[in-house]
């Protein structure tokens, strides 16, 4: 998982005024007074009549809310994969704007307000509004290569805002100078859902300030972006990709792991969704490996059983049973603890705990 946002100057975007929509005073520029001076010219004679056609209507202008709040425009459009969270993001943002009083929030599952030229009455575009967040969006959105133009003129030019949330990386794969300004695209999340230790590189950016400390531990599903540089974003937080070390027979955990995931790749045999991810984070002064298979899963009667000898739900002469029994002594041996987490038609996660190696503790 990384946060970023936009790094001003050196790329298509130009300079970026980095915002948050929470934190975020995005100041728009005024325009200074035009002096008043008299006309070069005597003013035409009252019989001259003024040019036929139509008159070129009135600039647009930001208008500011009664409340002094700012407003954020939300898209949570999805053509691709639809998640389950969005109504609860939706909500919450919305909520968040109101208990902290700093913006109001409009929502819409479609791409129209994306766009600075004016729209049908009781319509809104950008003109009006502070950020842009794209919540969860997917797909490829219908945007016009004019609204494409105006969402970069909007952040690049007038210094607004935008937020890209979770499966905003999901989205917009034709569009290059977006995947610059988000900073790249889903390449899937291999992990999936686990305690991912984070550290906060820009401790001063606004939105950041809130955190005590910097590092923290965020239970989440983290994506992992594919086309991603840090030349053209600035990095807010990251995952912490230290290497903590365990003492251990290392052929004797090779085989453990092996094991482990032999047994997984047998599991998916003839599942329609085969994802296989083996991730090892730190978790106070331990170890944690945790490899997850979306196979066929096992009943409660079965995964109590797994680590018994000779057990096994193979067919005779496929398995002996004693492999994950073995696996089961051997981090015994190393002082560490293994589980197995597993549903009906879901899949099955086992998870290795060992003791961090010190060299006070040797």
């Amino acid at each position: 998982m990384r946060m970023t946002m936009p790094r001003a100057g050196g790329n298509k975007l130009g300079a970026v005024q980095r915002g948050w929509l929470v934190a975020g005073a995005m100041a728009l520029a005024t325009g200074a007074a035009h002096a008043q001076t008299p006309p070069a010219t005597p003013p035409a004679s009252p019989s001259a009549s003024p040019a036929a056609g139509p008159q070129p209507a009135p600039p647009q202008r930001y208008q500011p809310t009664a409340n002094g709040r700012k407003r954020i425009l939300i898209v949570a459009q999805t053509l691709g994969w639809h998640h389950d969270s969005i109504s609860d993001a939706l909500a919450t943002l919305v909520k968040m704007g109101q208990d902290s009083n700093l913006y109001d929030a409009e929502i819409r599952t479609d791409v129209e307000w994306i766009t600075k030229k004016p729209l049908k009455p009781m319509r809104k575009n950008l003109v009006q509004y502070d950020a842009v967040v794209f919540c969860s969006t997917t797909g490829e959105l219908p945007l016009t290569d004019d609204q494409k133009a105006d969402l970069l003129s909007f952040v690049r030019d007038d210094g607004k805002g935008f937020v890209g949330i979770h499966a905003a990386l999901d989205t917009l794969y034709q569009w290059p100078e977006y995947g610059e300004m988000i900073g790249g695209w889903f390449d899937g999340h291999p992990w999936n859902t686990f305690d991912a230790p984070v550290i906060i590189e820009d401790p001063s950016f606004p939105a950041m300030k809130h955190f005590k400390s910097p590092a923290l531990v965020l239970k989440d599903e983290m994506y992992q972006p594919k086309s991603w540089s840090r030349e053209k974003v600035n990095v807010l937080m990251r995952l912490d990709d230290s290497n903590p070390q365990v003492r251990g027979d290392e052929q004797k955990l090779q085989q453990v792991l092996l094991n482990l995931l032999v047994n997984a790749e047998s599991a998916m045999e003839g599942s329609e969704l085969r994802h296989l991810s083996l991730m090892t984070q730190r978790k106070r002064d331990t170890v944690q490996i945790v490899v997850s298979d979306t196979g066929h899963g096992m009943q409660p009667s079965v995964s109590q059983r797994v680590f018994e000898p000779f057990f096994t739900t193979k067919p005779p002469g496929e398995g002996t049973g004693l492999g994950l029994s073995v696996s089961y002594g051997i981090i015994q041996a190393h002082g560490g603890t293994i589980s197995v987490d597993s549903t009906p038609d879901a899949g099955t996660t086992f998870t290795i705990v060992l003791p961090i190696f010190s060299e006070a503790g040797s």
